[in-house]
Formats: C-alpha cells, sequence, structure tokens
C-alpha cells in the first residue's frame, strides 16, 4: 500500500518529500513531551513509587514474616524468625544478634508474642551554643557521605523496631541471662526489602536537582580527597603503632566513599547528557525513517521497519 501511494504521488506530479512534513511535526511534538516527562514527571514517580513502599513498609513486613516465616536479610542487625503471625502480634519470636564482624550471633531473645513496627530515626548530631540555641555539630566528609547514603529518597532515615512485650535474652557467652519487659530491638530498615535508597540515583531526580547535587557531590568528592590526605599525612607522621585506625580509615577512604562519590559523579552528568539525547532521539529516527521509507517503498513493511531500526 506504502508504494502505491508514493506512486499515485509522483504520477500527480506532488513532492514526496513533502509526506516528511507531517511527520516532522509528530517527531518535534513527541521530543518536546519526551524531554517534559524527563524534566520532573518521570523522575518525580519514581520517588512516588519508593515512598509509597516506605508509607506500606510494615503491611510489606508482615506479609514476607507470614509468608517466609523470618527477616534473614544479610545487613539487617538481627535474624528473626516467628512460628505465625495473627494480626498485628508476632507468635513464638527467636530473634539473634548478629556480631559487629557478622561472623555469628552475640545474643538470643526469645519472646511468646512481640510486635513489629517502622519508625522514623530522629535527627541527631545537635548542640548548644554559649547563647543556649541548638545548632548542628559540624560533620565530616565521611560523615556527610554516610549519612546520604543511609537516607531514603526524602532524605529521611528509617529503622525496624521489634518490640518484645516480655522476652529472655542470653548473651551466648554464658556470663549473663535475663527477663525483660517492653524491650524494643532497632535495625536500620533494610535496603534488600525496599530497594536502594534512591536520594543519590540520577535517575530518579528532577532536571533541577541533577545540577544541584552534581554541584554537592563535587564538593564532597574534593572534602573526601582532603579527608584522605589529612588522614594519609597523620599516618605518615605517626610513630607509634597507634596510629593503625588512622590508616584503616584511609584505605576506607580511598576505596570507599571516594571510589562511589566519583562514580556517582560520572553517573550524573551522564544522565545530564543522556536524557536530552532520548528526547532528540525521537526526531532522528523521524528523519532517518522518513526518507528510507520513501526510497525503500517498494520493499514490504517489515524489512522497511528493519532498515529504519
Amino acid at each position: 500500500e506504502i508504494a502505491d501511494e508514493v506512486l499515485v504521488l509522483r504520477a500527480a506530479g506532488v513532492n514526496i518529500y513533502h509526506l516528511i512534513w507531517p511527520a516532522l511535526i509528530l517527531g518535534l511534538g513527541t521530543t518536546a513531551v519526551t524531554a517534559a516527562l524527563y524534566y520532573d514527571t518521570i523522575p518525580r514517580s519514581q520517588r512516588l513509587l519508593q515512598a509509597q513502599l516506605l508509607h506500606d513498609a510494615e503491611d510489606i513486613l508482615y506479609g514476607m514474616l507470614k509468608r517466609e516465616g523470618g527477616l534473614k536479610q544479610a545487613n539487617l542487625d538481627y535474624v528473626l524468625y516467628v512460628r505465625d503471625v495473627q494480626g498485628r502480634d508476632l507468635i513464638d519470636v527467636v530473634m539473634k544478634k548478629r556480631k559487629p564482624d557478622r561472623s555469628g550471633f552475640e545474643l538470643v531473645a526469645r519472646a511468646p508474642s512481640a510486635r513489629l513496627h517502622v519508625r522514623k530515626v530522629t535527627d541527631e548530631g545537635t548542640v548548644l551554643t554559649p547563647e543556649g540555641k541548638a545548632e548542628k555539630a559540624p560533620l565530616t566528609a565521611s560523615e556527610r557521605f554516610r549519612k546520604k547514603r543511609g537516607a531514603n529518597v526524602s532524605g529521611e532515615k528509617y529503622e525496624l523496631v521489634v518490640l518484645m512485650s516480655r522476652c529472655w535474652v542470653d548473651s551466648l557467652k554464658g556470663d549473663a541471662a535475663a527477663e525483660l519487659h517492653d524491650q524494643p530491638y532497632a535495625t536500620p530498615l533494610p535496603d534488600t526489602i525496599f530497594g536502594k535508597p534512591t536520594n543519590d540515583r540520577p535517575s530518579s531526580q528532577t532536571w533541577q536537582e541533577l545540577f544541584a547535587n552534581l554541584a554537592e557531590d563535587r564538593q564532597l568528592y574534593a572534602d573526601l580527597q582532603a579527608e584522605w590526605e589529612e588522614t594519609r599525612a597523620r599516618k605518615e607522621a605517626a610513630v607509634s603503632p597507634g596510629m593503625k585506625g588512622s590508616e584503616e580509615l584511609a584505605y576506607e577512604l580511598r576505596t570507599g566513599p571516594i571510589r562511589y562519590t566519583r562514580e556517582l559523579i560520572l553517573k550524573t552528568e551522564v544522565e545530564i547528557q543522556m536524557r536530552p539525547a532520548l528526547a532528540v532521539g525521537c526526531l532522528c529516527f523521524v528523519l532517518i525513517g522518513c526518507p528510507v521509507g520513501i526510497w525503500a517503498s517498494r520493499s514490504d513493511y517489515l524489512s522497511v521497519f528493519i532498515i529504519c531500526f
């Protein structure tokens, strides 16, 4: 049918390239719409999805406990086992606290029933000025990095709390065992359940936020570099083995926060270039597809599509 239409237009003396104008207008329209969606709507929708997950966090966690019989995520400070879930009550709860190095367990708590909820972590690090006003204590570059990485899409931090009304605790060292009442056990909300925080993900940032966060990340990268250099200088000046902690901190900064921040800067720069490219791609497809379609008008539809693609 396309071949017949092109032949008819040629026979009528119509310049077939006039057919490009409607497609060109359509290409410009789709380019503008795509750019507008990437400016705010698409990244904001990703953040709304993450926020909705956090809003329904307790329901999701109760569903996982009922379905799997516990929470065993590797990045949780605790491993939780339950025999049954009745409404909001966890029945026959066993909770094991991991050691800091994750090599085993250092504490076990058992309770006939418990409840679970998610709470927002209050902001810490405030100090009082001589005038009695509360101000935030200045954070080091590494502390700013950890705070940014620990925040969710809204910039807030949440933790999972298991509240045991009556429990028996064993330290697993043979030196402590006790019966406690109304004992809460808290751990940061695990990323494996709700996804990684999206506050630093370039694809979930609006167009204006990309540039603002890029400037902030570049400053953080420079501060981390300066902190690493300072730590290395202290390590080299030390003559006692007590500075081993500084050496470990320097290694951690160099291989962790500095590298991650550098990668984040590169990802943000790529995102800034990619969004306009995706939008203009609609127009490029029209500019290439229309001439190729006219040139290959005698071919079947599938062949023309494959050539254009």
